[in-house]
């Protein structure tokens, strides 16, 4: 697929020596964000699935920390070209080792991510996570407007977009 061939191309890129610093970022940004587009690529043909009640969790081993930072470094220029500060407080040891479907978390912290970007106009955007004992709390939070008071009975249905969505 196109995307594959995008991937494909950033990894031989980023095998070649005669590239400096700042193009290896850039690089492995491309490779990050063409990964995670593929992720949610599969993860829009899960959406039938959830619909015929045939969704199934993936569970795994992985490092929550890595995660977040690939998520971050992917949401960083967003924010900045914005004028938004992205402030990151992950209370958490180097490598978080948690139990779970690990498409699924990135999924959820990088759609609220984007949402807070694409809805706050100034100001901040935060994301701060805690473990609290066997749990780990993710609180995204920013500056902007928030949610009308009729959408928020909405907020949880399938295929629903406040009115903010539609003017942006």
């Amino acid at each position: 697929t196109p995307l594959n061939a995008v991937i494909g191309y950033a990894q031989i890129l980023l095998e070649e020596p005669q590239h400096d610093s700042a193009t290896r970022t850039r690089l492995r940004t491309v490779l990050q964000a063409g990964q995670r587009l593929l992720r949610l690529v599969n993860d829009v043909l899960d959406l039938s699935k959830i619909e015929a009640g045939g969704l199934q969790l993936h569970r795994q081993h992985f490092d929550l920390r890595q995660e977040l930072d690939e998520i971050v470094q992917l949401m960083g220029p967003r924010a900045a070209a914005r004028g938004l500060d992205l402030v990151v407080d992950l209370a958490l040891e180097r490598a978080e080792p948690v139990h779970a479907d690990r498409t699924k978390v990135g999924q959820m912290v990088l759609n609220l991510l984007s949402n807070a970007v694409k809805f706050t106009d100034q100001g901040r955007v935060t994301l701060a996570v805690r473990r609290a004992g066997e749990r780990i709390h993710i609180d995204i939070t920013d500056t902007g407007p928030g949610m009308a008071a009729d959408e928020l009975a909405q907020l949880f249905a399938p295929f629903r977009q406040g009115q903010a969505g539609l003017d942006k």
